[in-house]
Parts: C-alpha cells; structure tokens; sequence
C-alpha cells in the first residue's frame, strides 16, 4: 500500500475489495469510525471499478468451476478479468488456478 499510496504502483479494484478491507479491519478492532476512515482512504488512493451484472456473472461461472474460488475473491477475480488486469496481489492461494491471472505475493510486491 506504501507503493500504491506514493504513486509507485497504480491500483485498481471494486468497490467489493474495499468493503472486504473494511470488514477486516473491523474484525482486528471495533472503532467503526477509524474502520470507516481507513476504507475512505484506500478508495482514495485506487481506482474503482464497477462491481456491475457483467463481474456477477462471470463470478458466480468462475465459483461454479471449482472449488478453489469463492464469494469476495470471484469478484475480484472477475473484475480483474473483464477490465483487463493480469495481475492479483494476495497471499491467498485461490488465485493461482485462474487462467488469465497471474497472483503476486505482496511481500514481493512490496520488497521490488
């Protein structure tokens, strides 16, 4: 994020990636505002893309193709599809099946 907020790295993502950061955050700590604040933050620094009929659709094809993707991260995953984006940065494994995405662990990411 240190990249993303001094202008290194460009970041895109749903509206869906910031509610599931705040979501987080409110599970590490119960102040809402501060929760509220961070997420008003992050939607700052990237750019948002629409969570649209077009993203539901191909998430809920790529959660009925297997196991490995569900809920939040097939939205993710269908968002990066439809608008172009080759590359996911997680730690979480259940990108590495999807064809057309490359996953980038962020401590890589952030070590580059």
């Amino acid at each position: 994020m240190r990249r993303v907020a001094t202008d290194a790295l460009d970041a895109y993502a749903s509206a869906e990636m910031v509610q599931e950061f705040v979501h987080h955050r409110l599970r590490r700590h119960s102040d809402h505002v501060m929760a509220a604040m961070d997420g008003h933050d992050l939607a700052a620094m990237i750019k948002l893309l629409d969570f649209d009929a077009a993203v539901l659709e191909l998430s809920l094809d790529l959660i009925g193709r297997g196991p490995n993707v569900r809920g939040r991260d097939a939205v993710h995953a269908a968002t990066a599809l439809l608008f172009g984006i080759g590359t996911i940065i997680s730690p979480d494994p259940a990108f590495d099946g999807i064809g057309g995405i490359v996953r980038a662990d962020p401590r890589a990411v952030a070590a580059s």
